[in-house]
Order: C-alpha cells, then sequence, then structure tokens
C-alpha cells in the first residue's frame, strides 16, 4: 500500500492517513502497518515514546508527506466550498483514486452525479443512503409543513458533495465533535441545532434536562453531537431549519421563499434582506436532486 493523503488536525499533527486501498487509518494504525511493511514509502521516526511516519527520500526525489495532507477543517468545509478542495493539490492523489471508483461504479451501470462539473458521487449511492430515511423525511415534512421532496433535494445534495470523504469523515468525529460542525446525513451545524431547540422548533429528547431552553446553550456540543448524528434526528433537524428559515425571512423581510432560494440558503444561512437570488446550488437541487429524491421514495 502507498499513503496518498494525510489528514492534520489544528495543530499541524497529521492525525489521520488514506492509503491506496481507499480506507483512512489512524496515525497509530498507521505506524503499526508501517512496522508490518505493508506500507510503501515511508519509514518511522521515533521521538521519545512516540512513533511518527516520514516519506523516504532518495537523492533523486523531493516527495514529502506534507504535500498529501490537508486539515481537518478543509475536509469539513466540503459542504459550503467542495471546489476548494477537489482542486487543492495536496488532495490529487486520492482525488485521482476516488475518480476512478466512480469510473468503475460508472462502468457497472449507474449515472454519476456531478457538483461544479466534477464527479462526486452515483445515483445508486445516493438510492442506498436516501431510501432508509423515508419515513423521517415525510415524517418532518409534515411536522414541519414543508415540501418532502424538497428536504430530500437537499438531503441529496448532501449525501452527494460529501460521498467522497465519507470514511474520512466518519473517521473524524472524535476530533470535531467540540466544534460547530455540520453533522449528521442533513448537515445541521451543532450551533444551529442549539438555535432550533431554544426557538422551539426541535427536540429530539424532551425528557433530557440538557436539551430544555433553560439549558441548551450551556450544554456542551459534544453532547449534542450524539443526538445529531442519529438520522432521524438529523433529517428532522434539516426540516426545522427549513421551517425556521422560512419563517424568518416572511417576518422580517415579508417574502415567501422559493424552493430555489430555500436550497440555496440552506448552506448559507444569510440573515433575511430584500434582494435573494438563487445561486446555482439551489437551481442543481430543485432541477436535478428533487426529481431524483421524488423517483426513490415514490419508489419505495
Amino acid at each position: 500500500m502507498k499513503i496518498i493523503l494525510g489528514i492534520a488536525n489544528s495543530k499541524g499533527r497529521t492525525i489521520f492517513y488514506v492509503a491506496d486501498d481507499g480506507h483512512a487509518y489512524s496515525a497509530e494504525a498507521t505506524v503499526a502497518l508501517v512496522k508490518q511493511g505493508q506500507i510503501e514509502g515511508v519509514h518511522l521516526v521515533k521521538r521519545g515514546t512516540l512513533s511518527y511516519v516520514r516519506a523516504n527520500r532518495g537523492h533523486n526525489t523531493s516527495f514529502h508527506l506534507d504535500a498529501l495532507t490537508v486539515s481537518v477543517n478543509q475536509l469539513i468545509s466540503v459542504g459550503k466550498s467542495s471546489v476548494k478542495i477537489v482542486t487543492n493539490p495536496n488532495f490529487q492523489s486520492y482525488w485521482i483514486m476516488y475518480q476512478k471508483y466512480l469510473e468503475g461504479e460508472a462502468q457497472k451501470g449507474t449515472t454519476l452525479i456531478a457538483i461544479d462539473g466534477y464527479s462526486f458521487s452515483s445515483v445508486s449511492h445516493v438510492q442506498e443512503t436516501l431510501a432508509p430515511l423515508n419515513e423521517f423525511v415525510f415524517g418532518a415534512a409534515s411536522k414541519f409543513n414543508i415540501d418532502p421532496y424538497l428536504l430530500g433535494g437537499i438531503l441529496v445534495d448532501e449525501i452527494v458533495r460529501f460521498a467522497p470523504f465519507e470514511e474520512i469523515t466518519d473517521k473524524l468525529q472524535l476530533d470535531i465533535i467540540n466544534k460547530n460542525v455540520s453533522v449528521g446525513v442533513a448537515q445541521v451545524k451543532i450551533d444551529t441545532a442549539k438555535d432550533l431547540i431554544f426557538a422551539g422548533y426541535f427536540n429530539p429528547n424532551q425528557n433530557d434536562p440538557m436539551l430544555n431552553k433553560e439549558a441548551i446553550a450551556k450544554t456542551p456540543r459534544s453532547y449534542l453531537y450524539k443526538y445529531l448524528i442519529d438520522p432521524r434526528n438529523s433529517v428532522y433537524f434539516g426540516g426545522a431549519t427549513i421551517r425556521a428559515m422560512v419563517d424568518s425571512w416572511k417576518a422580517k423581510v415579508k417574502i415567501d421563499l422559493t424552493p430555489e432560494l430555500i436550497g440555496s440558503l440552506y448552506s448559507l444561512g444569510h440573515d433575511p434582506h430584500l434582494s435573494p437570488i438563487a445561486n446555482d446550488r439551489g437551481k442543481q437541487i430543485v432541477n436535478e436532486f428533487m426529481p431524483l429524491a421524488k423517483g426513490v421514495f415514490d419508489g419505495l
């Protein structure tokens, strides 16, 4: 195996490595694999009681693992700016491998889905991920009086954007739960969930005193994280986000948001103003992802 990507924490320490087998390994697991001779082109350097992975550097190469490393923040911000990560030079070895994987999926007959001109996922992956959420989507749509297919389209958008990074971000959970990150299939930020609970839109557990209106502001993000990663809660928080956004724009600037605007604003969180404009993301959600979601749900 060869290392094709490193993930560094906020202190610059590499905490995960991705090998060309497509799997993410912790720094400790990678050290063990290097000791077993299973990873090419690297060796171990020991400092005190800790061992670190370093690239072999011969006379004719300047290869360095830093050239394959991106930060945790760059990965978890992909929901807002997918192009930044896929065009990052340090990400290219992993991206090339992932594109080859998608090409193989396409040869099996599935249609690929592009974001900003880059293939990110496949229709079959979306179908497999979205279908089990059917009950939650329609339950949330009924509770918050929103279009279930719009909620489904927004979920498709999030599923597609995070498809290349699923295993990586799953492994990073313990390193990001104390940050205000987007969580779960609906990619709702932890602080947004706190605001929704405080405003009375949705509480995933009325019997939990840590989630009541008086306590929620001081509840640690890591505590709420465990609720947000639950698929049902995530979908309901997504629905609550839409409802709160529609209510806010109507109350503050008297604007009834169109589906394209809801799709555009879902990930942006802009304060209400008089001249909202739908972006390409919102248009793709309505024109491509809503029909895809409808096909998945109606076919069940």
